[in-house]
C-alpha cells in the first residue's frame, strides 16, 4: 500500500481505508491492490478521491457479475461517461447504481448505458445525473416489464419482447428508433409510447 500510494501520488490513509472499501465490496484480497492502482487511475481521470472510484468501479463490477480483471475495461467506460456526457466521477458514483442491477437483468450492456447516462446528462445540463439515471431507470422498467406501455408497444411494432429482442443481440437505442418510427408515421409523439413523464422524457432525449 506504501508503494502504490507513492506511485499513484494518493495518501496512504486514503489508499488503506479505499483497500478495507474493496475487500468488503467483494474484490479477492489477493488482487486488491492491483485493483486498486486501477481504481487510482480511475479517480485521477475522474477528478474524484479513492473511495468513489471504488464505490463506482465495485457497484458496476457486482452488477454485472465481472471480474476485478475487468475493472480497467469498467473504467474507460466511466471515462468516457464523464469526457462525451456533464457529470463527474462522485456524481456516477452516486447515481450509477440506480440503473445497474435493473440493466444487468435485462441483458443490457454496460456501454449502452454509460452511453444513455453520457447523453442524458449532456442535454439535461451539469448537476443533473441523478436526474438522468431516475429516467433511464424508469424507461428500462417500463420497456422490460411485459405488462408496461413501452412494452406492449415495441412487441406490437416488433413482433418480439423487449427482452428476446435484447438476448438476440439488439440494443436499446434500436428499440427507440423502433418507437420514434412508429410514432412518426402515425403521428404521435415519443412521450406518448410510455406510461410514466420520466420513461417518456428519457427516451425522448
Amino acid at each position: 500500500m506504501r508503494k502504490l500510494a507513492t506511485t499513484m501520488g494518493v495518501d496512504l490513509i486514503e489508499a488503506t481505508e479505499a483497500l478495507y472499501s474493496a475487500i468488503s465490496a467483494g474484490v479477492p484480497p489477493d488482487n486488491a491492490v492491483s485493483f486498486l492502482g486501477e481504481a487510482s487511475k480511475t479517480a485521477i481521470a475522474g477528478v474524484a478521491n479513492l473511495q468513489d472510484s471504488v464505490a463506482v468501479l465495485t457497484t458496476v463490477m457486482d452488477n454485472y457479475k465481472l471480474s476485478t480483471e475487468s475493472a480497467g475495461k469498467v473504467s474507460d467506460v466511466l471515462f468516457t461517461i464523464v469526457k462525451n456526457g456533464k457529470t463527474t466521477l462522485p456524481e456516477l458514483a452516486a447515481n450509477i447504481g440506480k440503473v445497474t442491477p435493473l440493466a444487468a437483468a435485462l441483458g443490457v450492456s454496460f456501454e449502452e448505458v454509460g452511453g444513455m447516462f453520457a447523453t442524458l446528462t449532456k442535454a439535461l445540463g451539469d448537476g443533473k445525473t441523478a436526474e438522468a439515471g431516475t429516467q433511464i431507470k424508469a424507461m428500462l422498467a417500463e420497456l422490460g416489464k411485459e405488462t408496461g406501455v413501452a412494452a406492449k408497444n415495441f412487441e406490437r411494432i416488433a413482433n418480439v419482447s423487449f427482452t428476446d429482442f435484447i438476448a438476440k443481440g439488439g440494443s436499446v437505442s434500436e428499440v427507440l428508433k423502433y418507437l420514434s418510427d412508429d410514432a412518426k408515421k402515425n403521428g404521435k409523439q415519443m412521450i406518448d409510447y410510455f406510461g410514466s413523464i420520466e420513461a417518456g422524457q428519457g427516451a425522448i432525449a
